[in-house]
């Protein structure tokens, strides 16, 4: 439940039927951020401001008055950052902490102006567009990116006003090698970039179960040297549609590795591992849909059901509820992991295997309630961390998770001493998922049910620069599960499966996810990382060299 500029205490949640229900709602009052935006000392009118996250009720960015006000509405308590830009690339922020119906003014000077701008080229001189270029100063860890226009033009905004930016491109995805030195910005930088672009196709067919060709499905490439998830990604990459015999043709690809991705009309979705460009033989066997349908046993209010197929192949599936039942059709064969949750309360997990052409039958059960008293420390000091939003525990499952929706309004905050406090949230096996500035972590842990846990919440340095070593983890244990042939991983040996319980000989037992990843990603292009790995229960010692 959600009333505007309030927190809903209780009830979080009500069920409505066909007879009129009477609700009284208990609320807290948020807080208010306002303040002036101005460029040395004069208003700034039209300047943007971005409420952030933190807003409970998502107001998203505001417009400065004339006189260069603004007013965010709506604040959780705890800390925030505000960012502040105008239509020429000068920017400021401001962070501070607030309480429940506290309003609090910041006002915000404009002081910043740092951008790089330029045009990029290729060989023969014709402008590129929908290069998407980066620039990474690790000593300030600041980024940023643009993507060049029709001309070839870019320019990188909201950058700090002095630096070294190493630069870096991608297109569709696929990184394209630059060689152009690091660049010296005092204020503003302007470069002319040329690159060697060079294309490729990836060709082949796709067939059902039978053996025969499966027409009208949808064709889809996602560079492989990219960390995103193993989801069928819409966003970048090729795309096509298999003709009456199930032949495809991806054209005109940036050299690389990709995988593929195909969808069939039924619902019926699969993936590939690393095709490289210049592959015509890619044989696609993309079975019939099936379904799934099941129960929900002992929830106290409605939950959403969602399910998320681990092998790849399509985006997370929500289920249709109906009461204490629930049903999802048009699925891809392959094992999915099935999230039920009440907004950060009751919860449950389970993995099931959905076949083709078949209904696989499912109950999922409410794990019961639990409270949680934490403290959030970062990893190397042991220092507590203030500021760091904590969403619900998320039930697992022997390891597993899928997708769940994170609602802002149900995050805890720690204090400045690090504490915070999560009530009637998932008992059970449960991952607390944790972010701050250029923080992730959190803690995978069992809450007894009905009891109070005190457990610590370890947080780690992102890596600004998104660095890879060509695998990915999963997100609630040490355990690799996917390693691009084509990485640094696997160049290294490193196997699915394998669990890392160590990097550069301190043991990361109290790591997991992106947290974990970050650890070894997070030090200079070229740079090896040291680990000690579990596989077959054998301890072995890997070194892999970390990749831009």
């Amino acid at each position: 439940m959600i009333v505007d500029l309030f927190h809903v205490e209780s009830p979080r949640s009500i069920e409505v039927g066909d007879a009129e229900v009477h609700v009284v709602v208990e609320v807290s009052t948020l807080g208010v951020i306002e303040g002036k935006i101005t460029q040395h000392g004069a208003p700034v009118a039209d300047a943007v401001v971005s409420c952030p996250s933190s807003v409970a009720n998502n107001i998203g960015d505001v417009t400065t008055k004339a006189d260069g006000r603004y007013r965010c509405p709506g604040f959780k308590p705890g800390g925030f950052g505000l960012t502040a830009r105008d239509v020429h690339g000068r920017w400021g922020v401001a962070q501070g902490t607030i309480a429940n119906g506290e309003t609090k003014t910041f006002d915000i000077d404009l002081a910043n102006d740092g951008m790089l701008c330029g045009t990029v080229r290729d060989k023969v001189g014709a402008a590129v567009s929908g290069l998407v270029v980066g620039a990474n100063d690790a000593t300030q860890e600041d980024i940023g990116e643009a993507m060049t226009a029709s001309d070839g033009t870019f320019c990188i905004r909201e950058l700090a006003n002095q630096g070294t930016y190493v630069l870096s491109a991608s297109l569709d995805g696929q990184a394209i090698t630059l060689d152009h030195p690091p660049v010296s910005l005092e204020h503003r930088a302007d470069v002319a970039i040329v690159v060697d672009l060079q294309f490729g196709t990836i060709a082949g067919n796709v067939v059902d179960s039978a053996g025969a060709p499966v027409a009208d499905a949808v064709i889809r490439s996602s560079a492989t040297n990219t960390n995103h998830d193993f989801t069928f990604d819409v966003q970048r990459g090729g795309v096509t549609i298999t003709d009456q015999a199930g032949h495809f043709l991806l054209t005109r690809l940036p050299t690389g590795s990709y995988r593929i991705f195909a969808l069939a009309r039924d619902g019926g979705a699969t993936s590939t591992e690393a095709i490289l460009t210049g592959t015509s033989t890619v044989k696609i066997v993309l079975a019939s849909a099936g379904a799934i349908q099941g129960r929900l046993v002992g929830f106290s209010t409605p939950p959403i059901v969602m399910g998320t197929l681990m092998s790849g192949g399509r985006e997370n599936v929500d289920f249709e509820v109906d009461g204490s039942s629930f049903k999802a059709t048009g699925l891809a064969p392959g094992d999915y992991t099935l999230q039920v949750d009440t907004f950060g309360h009751e919860a449950d997990s389970h993995r099931v295997t959905v076949r083709a052409g078949e209904t696989t039958q499912v109950t999922l059960s409410s794990r019961g309630v639990a409270n949680v008293d934490g403290v959030v420390v970062d990893w190397k000091t042991n220092a507590p961390l203030p500021n760091v939003r904590c969403s619900p525990p998320v039930a697992t499952e022997h390891g597993n998770v899928g997708g769940v929706y994170n609602v802002v309004d149900s995050q805890a905050i720690s204090d400045a001493q690090g504490q915070l406090t999560m009530t009637n949230v998932s008992a059970g096996e449960v991952a607390i998922l944790c972010v701050g500035a250029n923080l992730v972590g959190g803690r995978v842990t069992t809450l007894p049910l009905d009891r109070t846990t005190t457990t610590t919440l370890v947080m780690v340095r992102r890596d600004p620069a998104d660095r890879s070593i060509g695998a990915m983890l999963n997100p609630v244990d040490r355990s690799i599960v996917r390693v691009d042939s084509a990485g640094a991983a696997a160049h290294a040996g490193l196997q699915i499966d394998d669990e890392i319980d160590a990097v550069d000989g301190r043991i990361v037992t109290d790591l997991f996810g992106d947290a974990l990843l970050a650890v070894i990603t997070n030090r200079p292009p070229g740079t090896a990382a040291k680990l000690t790995i579990s596989r077959g229960g054998a301890a072995r010692e890997i070194t892999v060299v970390v990749a831009n």
